[in-house]
């Protein structure tokens, strides 16, 4: 009787998958060309790039082209020339280039971190 009764219970349990509304995106392979109308994901998955690379090149094309040489020119390592282009770029977009963080436990301030 047990037996019969866990077996009722499970198949109560299952319950059949919807299907979905619109077919599944598919994004183009890598390698894959160009075309118009493309979005920035099908762009970043045809050149093999992660999100934030293609957010980051977005943030690096509103540099002018002066400030982007120069930075390229004063840097010593290549490590200190993507920070300061990423800080360039932040700043120019309006967005905080200083970091705070806290403890999870009480919320008390541990680092600060950033550049001005």
């Amino acid at each position: 009787m047990a037996a019969r009764a866990r077996q009722s219970h499970r198949t109560k349990l299952v319950t059949p998958m919807k299907p979905r509304s619109r077919p599944k995106k598919e994004r183009p392979r890598l390698g894959d060309p160009i075309t118009p109308g493309m979005s920035l994901r099908d762009i970043a998955a045809a050149w093999g790039w992660s999100r934030k690379q293609v957010a980051l090149a977005l943030d690096y094309a509103t540099i002018p082209e002066e400030e982007f040489e120069e930075v390229l020119q004063t840097a010593r390592n290549s490590r200190e020339m993507m920070a300061n282009l990423k800080r360039l770029a932040r700043t120019r977009a309006g967005k905080s280039v200083w970091y705070e963080r806290r403890c999870p436990h009480c919320g008390g301030l541990v680092k600060m971190e950033g550049q001005s």
